[in-house]
């Protein structure tokens, strides 16, 4: 990994993934719902992220993502990410809950790494209302700024429902 990192440092990016309203799951549910959750985002990312991908879990409820190959390549892992988790079966793990998460993505930038740049954009995406993806200013050719957030308007449904037909993680680890 170390290698695939220092040798791609320019199209290396980072995807921070926080649990939304993670103590409320906790306080709601249960110490072992909010424990259920955090083990089935795991399956979530692993399933959803590219061989080469990096998750790991950052802390407490955040996870982390390095993601080689540019910006389209971390934009989408974040953006596959995001709907994964918002149509997976969670009325599953306890009637009527629902999970939803923000993510920041960060691309390497001469004034700052990745990472850096990813918890910024997690910062906004949850300062912005949670339950969506901003990816990180990233500086342009004339010093210019792109910044974009994604945002699915909530659907109706039932909490054993899927919103739409995402890829789910395979269902001998649910």
């Amino acid at each position: 990994m170390t290698s695939a990192i220092d040798s791609n440092v320019e199209e290396l990016s980072a995807v921070f993934v926080d649990v939304d309203q993670f103590k409320l799951v906790n306080d709601t549910y249960s110490h072992s719902v909010g424990d259920e959750v955090l083990r089935r985002i795991a399956v979530i990312l692993r399933t959803h992220c590219r061989s080469d991908d990096v998750p790991v879990r950052y802390g407490g409820d955040e996870f982390l993502i390095l993601v080689c190959g540019g910006d389209e390549a971390a934009d989408g892992v974040a953006e596959r990410l995001h709907a994964a988790v918002r149509s997976a079966p969670w009325g599953q793990v306890a009637p009527g809950l629902e999970v939803t998460v923000s993510v920041g993505v960060g691309h390497t930038v001469p004034s700052r790494g990745a990472i850096a740049a990813a918890d910024a954009a997690l910062y906004e995406a949850t300062r912005a209302g949670r339950d969506r993806v901003v990816t990180a200013c990233r500086e342009g050719p004339a010093g210019t700024c792109r910044s974009r957030t994604t945002h699915l308007t909530p659907t109706a449904r039932r909490p054993d429902q899927t919103a739409s037909p995402q890829p789910q993680p395979p269902s001998d680890d649910w």
